[in-house]
C-alpha cells in the first residue's frame, strides 16, 4: 500500500499499469491492439470475463473510481503510448458521483472529447460509449438530477461522434 503522500504524487494512478505498459511497448509489433479505457465498469470486465482478455490484442485500462481527469492525464501512457489500433473510451459517471470534487457537464464532456482528439491525432480510431443507466450514487446521494445529466451527456457524445465520424457505442439504450 502506497503512502498518502504517494497517494496523492499519483492522483491520475499513472503507475497502476506502468509495469504492464512497458512490457507491452517493447512487445510493439503487434497493429491489432484495442485498448479499453474507462473506470470500474471496464476493470470489472477483466475480472468478470477474464478470458476476453486473454488475448494480447484485448487490454483493460479500467481503474475503478477514476474519473475524467484522472483518465486525461494517464490517456497518453495507457493508450497512445501503447500504439492501439483502436481504443473505447467509457467514462464519466464516477464525475458526475462527484469522485473528484464537483465537476459539470461540460467539464466532463471536454474531457472526453479532449481523450477522443488525442487518439484520432495519433490515427487511433476511436469509439465512445454512452455513460450506463444510474437512478443516484449510494455514496454521492446529496447529487440530483442524475438520469438527467447523462443523458444530457450522452446527447453529446453522440453528436460529437456523428460531427468527427467516429463510432458511438450506445450501452445506455
Amino acid at each position: 500500500n502506497a503512502s498518502l503522500k504517494e497517494q496523492h504524487l499519483d492522483w491520475a494512478n499513472l503507475s497502476y499499469y506502468w509495469e504492464e505498459n512497458e512490457k507491452l511497448i517493447k512487445d510493439s509489433m503487434r497493429n491489432d491492439k484495442v485498448v479499453f479505457m474507462g473506470d470500474s465498469i471496464t476493470e470489472e470486465w477483466g475480472r468478470i470475463l477474464p478470458e476476453f482478455f486473454q488475448s494480447p490484442a484485448f487490454i483493460n485500462r479500467g481503474i475503478g473510481g477514476q474519473t475524467t481527469p484522472q483518465m486525461l492525464i494517464r490517456f497518453k501512457q495507457d493508450v497512445i503510448n501503447l500504439n492501439p489500433h483502436i481504443v473505447f473510451i467509457l467514462a464519466g459517471t464516477n464525475d458526475i458521483a462527484g469522485n473528484t470534487g464537483p465537476s459539470n457537464i461540460d467539464m466532463i464532456i471536454n474531457n472526453i472529447f479532449s481523450m477522443a482528439e488525442l487518439s484520432m491525432s495519433h490515427n487511433i480510431k476511436t469509439v465512445l460509449s454512452s455513460i450506463l443507466p444510474v437512478d443516484s450514487y449510494p455514496w454521492a446521494d446529496h447529487i440530483k438530477d442524475v438520469p438527467e445529466t447523462i443523458s444530457t451527456i450522452n446527447q453529446e457524445l453522440d453528436l460529437f461522434s456523428n460531427r468527427h465520424d467516429i463510432i458511438y457505442l450506445d450501452y445506455y439504450s
